[in-house]
């Protein structure tokens, strides 16, 4: 019974599983290189505009995904102030204040804390090593790693875009490899929220989701990544497009050169020259 509003692409096949009681649903376009959709391994009859709400399209052209993504590091125009790069494993929370924490995962030093700067700021971790986050941001702010980015709890907006007119808190997480959900003895029983547009170039796991927690995994933003794993039973899955990113992003982060027309009013304007 996941559910996804908003537009869903894969470069390969999509399997599906469904009964007649439960059923996962896209409320945007649907799109696939495949030549077709897996149901298989539904139970019953199962029709599928019941499913892809917003239509499906099968035979496209693949999306080919960015291969580097460190153009910002040699980006002069961004201020020292606005970097901060972490060569070890560890671990950053976020605050609604706009500021955030870091300790170094193997250190039992205090926790050091910086303001979010004006403008566009990046948090850049090490080769090989791990980011883990969690926490309220308030700002506008990339996350990215070579390595694995863990999401330890809650990771939301001071301001919902949801709620508040003209929010402008954005968070971008890319990784090179792996962004991934913690256990659940880390983030704790019970739903997990998560805003943010998220990048993970090999794969989007959750640890352990063979759990009975019966929980939801809630993101707001986007979801991009080279394969995914089950969530379920720890969680059922909920995605939804946050709409301001149609015209704002993250701090530089990747999008495609793929497009298509959404709506056309059919109309001709004739424009006066002098």
């Amino acid at each position: 019974d996941d559910e996804l509003e908003g537009r869903f692409h894969s470069n390969s096949k999509i399997y599906l599983e469904s009964s007649r009681d439960v059923k996962p649903q896209f409320h945007g376009k649907v799109t696939t290189a495949s030549r077709g959709i897996d149901l298989a391994s539904s139970h019953g009859s199962v029709r599928r505009d019941s499913i892809f709400l917003g239509g499906l399209e099968t035979g496209v052209r693949r999306i080919v995904l960015p291969q580097h993504f460190a153009a910002f590091l040699v980006d002069s125009s961004v201020g020292h102030d606005n970097i901060q790069r972490f060569d070890e494993d560890t671990r950053i929370t976020f605050y609604p204040d706009g500021t955030y924490g870091w300790t170094l995962v193997d250190s039992d030093g205090r926790e050091q804390v910086k303001t979010i700067p004006d403008g566009p700021s990046y948090i850049i971790g090490a080769p090989k090593k791990k980011l883990f986050i969690k926490g309220i941001v308030r700002g506008k702010i990339l996350v990215y790693s070579p390595g694995t980015i863990t999401i330890e709890g809650n990771l939301t907006y001071a301001h919902d875009p949801g709620i508040v007119a003209n929010a402008d808190d954005y968070l971008g997480l890319v990784a090179d490899k792996d962004i991934e959900i913690a256990h659940p003895d880390i983030t704790g029983p019970g739903n997990l929220l998560i805003n943010a547009a998220i990048y993970a170039k090999r794969r989007f796991v959750v640890k352990q989701y063979k759990l009975e927690e019966n929980a939801m995994l809630f993101i707001y933003g986007s979801l991009t990544a080279g394969s995914l794993s089950a969530t379920e039973p720890r969680y059922r899955t909920k995605i939804e497009f946050d709409q301001r990113l149609e015209k704002i992003r993250p701090p530089n982060f990747p999008i495609t050169n793929r497009y298509e027309v959404e709506a056309w009013d059919g109309k001709w304007e004739i424009e006066n020259s002098t």
